[in-house]
């Protein structure tokens, strides 16, 4: 009868410069052809690879014949005892070959990174987690009722600050700090009169002062309308909110999703509908491009960005921090929404964010994407600086 090579990934993988991995479509029934593999559907994760071959025939009786192996991509070899070593990041496979017949296992070596992600299961729950971008490394920092979304972590990488609850007109938000032991406490005890909810944060360069979006009651009506979000600061210990660009009401409303600079200097936040710069020094507000949610590079040459359409989802583009080269990195038909997350690798390499079924890695120089194959229950990832 016809053979079948059924192969799969256990054990380790020897990688370069700790680069990690994760697999992609990793079992083919058939065994027949490289065509046939399941493309995008993505089953096993592993800091380290060994191919555990069985041949069997139309039968299913197990064989002694031993496929050849091949790797390509991102995988630079397989050993005699089947090890597989790992390059520079980026996707690649194995192959195992008998005759005729094929069966691929396609895997992403990832860098070595640590993540902050909001988890959501089936349940209900929702969580606060801090991860290894291989998926083989979890630890569980809050489970709630309440929603979670949007950490941040400060730079030296010893607190997220996050926001649980729902904002809008009618919500609930409130800005929490995480230490990276667990302990979790309020930005703001009480909120202040003037603020309905507060959400969306990102701490300042020295970890002082932390930016967020703010309702604000006094300009809200009967119906919700966007003119009520501005964008705020607050110190760490909870003290001294402040508005920013009070001077702005009429040319940017709404003035939200900010994001500071590396340096302090400059505020990138959405005014109006266009990625906008707040010169904090002098108050200057410059508009760079139509676009929401920027997010400055690790060193603040580049903003990542999305443009809302029709739907409320946007491929994601990428502008220099002066305004020019803006360009779209992900294809047109690949579309994120507002609240997927966007997050900068510390190497500015790469961009993770929310796919349609589970978080993805981007590759800002080309826009390749390796989806992660742990993470469907997984939104809102943040790299850990």
């Amino acid at each position: 009868g016809k053979a079948t090579v059924a192969f799969g990934p256990i054990g380790m993988l020897a990688s370069r410069d700790m680069a990690r991995l994760a697999a992609f479509s990793v079992l083919v029934p058939s065994g027949t052809v490289l065509a046939t593999t399941g493309m995008g559907q993505i089953d096993v994760t592993g800091g380290a690879l060994e191919a555990h071959m069985v041949v069997e025939d139309g039968y299913r009786n197990v064989r002694d014949d031993v496929p050849s192996l091949s790797a390509g991509g991102a995988i630079t070899g397989v050993s005699e005892q089947r090890i597989a070593s790992a390059g520079e990041p980026g996707p690649g496979f194995v192959a195992a070959r008998l005759g005729d017949l094929v069966d691929t296992m396609r895997v992403a070596v990832v860098p070595n990174a640590t993540l902050a992600v909001v988890e959501h299961g089936l349940f209900g729950n929702w969580g606060l987690s801090v991860i290894s971008l291989d998926g083989l490394e979890r630890r569980r920092l809050l489970t709630t009722l309440a929603q979670v979304h949007m950490p941040a972590w400060n730079s030296a990488g010893s607190e997220i600050a996050y926001y649980e609850g729902i904002n809008g007109h009618d919500g609930n938000a409130r800005l929490f700090i995480m230490t990276s032991d667990g302990e979790r406490r309020p930005v703001l005890p009480v909120m202040p009169a003037f603020l309905r909810t507060a959400f969306m944060p990102r701490f300042s360069p020295d970890g002082q002062w932390i930016y967020f979006t703010g309702d604000m009651p006094e300009i809200l009506d009967s119906t919700y309308h966007w003119t009520s979000m501005q964008t705020w600061r607050v110190r760490r210990d909870g003290t001294g909110p402040e508005r920013l660009l009070p001077l702005a009401d009429n040319q940017c409303s709404p003035a939200w999703e900010a994001d500071p600079s590396p340096d302090a200097r400059l505020l990138a936040l959405t005014c109006a509908g266009t990625v906008s710069l707040h010169d904090l020094t002098t108050d200057a507000l410059t508009s760079l491009v139509a676009g929401e949610m920027p997010r400055f590079s690790p060193v603040g040459d580049a903003i990542v960005y999305i443009n809302i359409q029709p739907g409320l989802v946007s491929p994601i583009y990428i502008v220099r921090s002066d305004g020019t080269g803006a360009r779209q990195l992900t294809p047109a038909g690949r579309l994120y929404d507002r609240f997927a997350g966007y997050s900068w690798s510390p190497d500015g390499q790469w961009i993770i964010t929310r796919g349609q079924s589970r978080l993805e890695l981007i590759r800002v120089a080309t826009g390749e994407i390796m989806p992660l194959p742990y993470s469907a229950e997984m939104w809102q990832a943040a790299f850990k600086p």
